[in-house]
């Protein structure tokens, strides 16, 4: 595409209840997508927050673009595919 990066994001606020003694025990993981390619649009999905507390999972939480990345021209592309060989070589 026409960025090398991109924001990403929640779409809307993320909210959870429990007691307050209890939040700094949430395990994150994040879990993405490699490679992804363009175009990618506002809210296109790039991987999603998995929360978990004392190994019980709270829930996945999609991750989107929060912006655009339009398609780049033939020498991006091919530039990009070069990359791209050489990163899975």
């Amino acid at each position: 595409g026409t960025a090398t990066q991109v924001r990403v994001g929640f779409q809307d606020d993320l909210t959870l209840s429990l007691p307050r003694e209890r939040a700094t025990a949430i395990q994150q993981h994040l879990l993405y997508r490699e490679n992804i390619q363009a175009p990618l649009h506002v809210g296109d999905s790039v991987g999603s927050l998995r929360l978990s507390l004392d190994g019980e999972a709270l829930g996945d939480f999609p991750i989107q673009a929060l912006e655009e990345v339009p398609v780049t021209g033939w020498a991006g592309r091919l530039w990009d595919s070069i990359r791209l060989y050489l990163k899975n070589f």
